[in-house]
């Protein structure tokens, strides 16, 4: 899980630094938390059920409009495969 704070009138948030830390606490250190799918972090910090869908599934737009009425978050993600830092 990595997250980014936002900057508002001059002060810098900070939750999301500190739920990083913790998320990075709980396993040990920052590096076993580098992958990993989205659900499995907002699964277990809500306790709401997570799915992944894949854009090749038939019903995937059908779905994110579906999820998007229900007001559900959605998240989008790709893998690094390839891609050098």
């Amino acid at each position: 899980m990595f997250a980014k704070s936002r900057e508002e009138n001059g002060s810098l948030e900070i939750w999301c630094m500190m739920i990083e830390k913790a998320w990075a606490k709980i396993f040990g250190n920052y590096e076993v938390t580098e992958a990993g799918f989205t659900k499995d972090v907002l699964n277990s910090l809500t306790g709401a059920p997570c799915e992944n869908l894949e854009t090749e599934d038939k019903d995937f737009w059908n779905l994110i409009v579906k999820y998007s009425n229900a007001n559900y978050v959605i998240t989008g993600a790709c893998d690094n495969e390839g891609v050098s830092y």
